[in-house]
């Protein structure tokens, strides 16, 4: 069939596009998430102690009430993380707490209803500086909020080191929120997630400036990505 305009042709394709993802499974469309987050199915996780005098630092992070430290994720990146258990943990909970602000203190609200419900509190900062602002470079190279969602699954994997047996839930707050929403039908074992709608309903309003994944719409934007997990989302 002939097409009025260029406009006209693109929206059939994009349509067309759609519907043959729409018939892919949902594991098939998962490792198209994956393509482009660039997220990895598995991490070189390692953990550098900021000051533990030489412990081992497994023994260090069940030790103590709470500490700070870097997590590698095998590239030679470092992502600052933190971690915070209740009192007599047995280590049946734990969770990921994500901010755009960085990595919450102890006294964050979130953090302390958290503990207070005796689970354990495992946070880090995610990327935030602007990369690059030289012109198409998000054409060769991943975007922030891909590294975003990236460092989300290089946290996750630290934390299910911490506590392997655990139940395993996802709090993500400001500009976490996004990209650890497109992170989660990726983060194995993932029971549960308590997100931002405020910060989701902004990225979705204009995924180009808030949460440029490229393709992201393919799958019906940050929403239809969090279709893909199993995990009983909840927003606040």
């Amino acid at each position: 069939a002939g097409f009025a305009n260029d406009d006209e042709f693109s929206a059939f394709r994009h349509a067309e596009r759609l519907g043959q993802i729409a018939d892919l499974s949902c594991e098939e469309q998962k490792k198209m998430l994956a393509w482009m987050t660039g997220i990895r199915e598995k991490y070189g996780i390692s953990r550098f102690p900021l000051d533990p005098e030489g412990e081992d630092i497994d023994a260090y992070l069940r030790g103590c009430g709470a500490g700070e430290y870097l997590v590698g994720d095998g590239s030679g990146a470092k992502i600052p993380a933190a971690f915070f258990r209740p009192d007599n943990w047995d280590g049946s909970r734990i969770c990921l707490a994500l901010s755009g602000e960085g990595k919450l203190s102890g006294d964050h609200p979130a953090v302390q209803k958290l503990l207070a419900e005796g689970t354990a509190v495992f946070t880090g900062s995610l990327y935030s500086a602007p990369r690059s602002t030289v012109k198409y470079f998000t054409c060769y190279n991943y975007t922030d909020a891909c590294l975003q969602a990236q460092e989300t699954a290089v946290l996750w994997q630290a934390m299910t080191q911490i506590a392997p047996g655990a139940a395993w839930s996802l709090y993500a707050e400001t500009g976490a929120a996004a990209p650890a929403a497109c992170a989660l039908p990726l983060l194995k074992g993932a029971q549960s997630a308590l997100l931002d709608e405020a910060a989701v309903s902004a990225a979705e309003a204009d995924l180009v400036s808030d949460c440029f994944i490229p393709g992201i719409p393919l799958l019906g934007g940050i929403r239809g990505a969090l279709k893909l997990s199993g995990a009983d989302v909840k927003f606040f």
